[in-house]
């Protein structure tokens, strides 16, 4: 009975591992098709934005680039963001960029004209943010570890209450009360005696 109590919470445990990280994944690839329809959306806006900007305030203008950077608050999927004017690097964040290529990350290039000279504005977004790969893996995290400890006092209860229940058997494997037990032993002491005092005789 404890063994079968035992198997049903491991599989219990098992089903709740695996519908955890499938509910993982699954959170992520939503998230991941999310962003493929909403990125394009949000580059376009921007770079109408910038536009307007570049052709309203000079790029020389000490306005321009806290300007330029403040179309940028909110978006938490930015990864990097280069600008250049007629080929001379204005601003770039972060500071040091990372040329490695990403399925998570997709790059996005524009060039911008305006009066004096040309822009040329390359932004990189994140597919999938750290900030919404950090909440499902919390989720599942919190998810896995009220499921191990769920499991741990279950399996202590059944040890210290089972124990304490199951019947004893005899040497054939067949369950006995207490007292038959007892019995048996004593019958099988009373036969052992007679046969140690014929092996001392």
């Amino acid at each position: 009975m404890k063994n079968r109590k035992v198997g049903f919470l491991s599989i219990g445990i098992i089903v709740v591992f695996v519908l955890t990280i499938s509910n993982l994944f699954l959170g992520l690839v939503r998230e991941y098709k999310k962003n493929s329809r909403a990125i394009p959306e949000i580059y376009s806006e921007l770079t109408k934005k910038i536009t307007s900007l570049a052709s309203n305030v000079p790029v020389e203008n000490q306005f321009f680039l806290p300007s330029f950077i403040n179309n940028f608050a909110g978006i938490e999927n930015i990864s990097s963001v280069e600008l250049q004017y007629n080929g001379n690097q204005i601003y770039k964040f972060p500071a040091v960029l990372d040329s490695s290529t990403s399925p998570f990350i997709k790059n996005f290039t524009s060039r911008i004209e305006t009066s004096n000279g040309n822009l040329s504005l390359n932004v990189s977004f994140f597919m999938l943010s750290p900030n919404a790969i950090f909440t499902h893996a919390r989720f599942a995290f919190f998810l896995i570890l009220i499921g191990t400890l769920a499991s741990a006092v279950l399996l202590l209860y059944l040890y210290l209450f089972s124990t304490e229940s199951e019947p004893r058997s005899d040497f054939l494997g067949d369950t006995l009360p207490d007292d038959d037990a007892t019995i048996c032993k004593q019958d099988s002491e009373s036969q052992e005696q007679p046969e140690q005092q014929a092996s001392d005789e």
